[in-house]
């Protein structure tokens, strides 16, 4: 939705359907082997900018 403001913000875009199949996989396998150690991941985002971090027009 940051694209419909009048000055549309700089957002860090992420993929929410890979962040929760991960989430519940790391779930899964929580319960599946409760003594497992725990386990962190990085998910990759990316950063959009758009007018609110553009340079001043001249």
């Amino acid at each position: 939705m940051a694209e419909f403001y009048k000055v549309p913000i700089t957002v860090i875009k992420q993929q929410p359907y890979e962040l929760g199949g991960e989430a519940a996989r790391m779930l899964m396998n929580k319960i599946n082997n409760p003594k497992s150690v725990n386990t962190r991941m990085l998910v990759p985002c990316s950063l959009v900018e758009r007018s609110s971090c553009a340079a001043p027009k001249a």
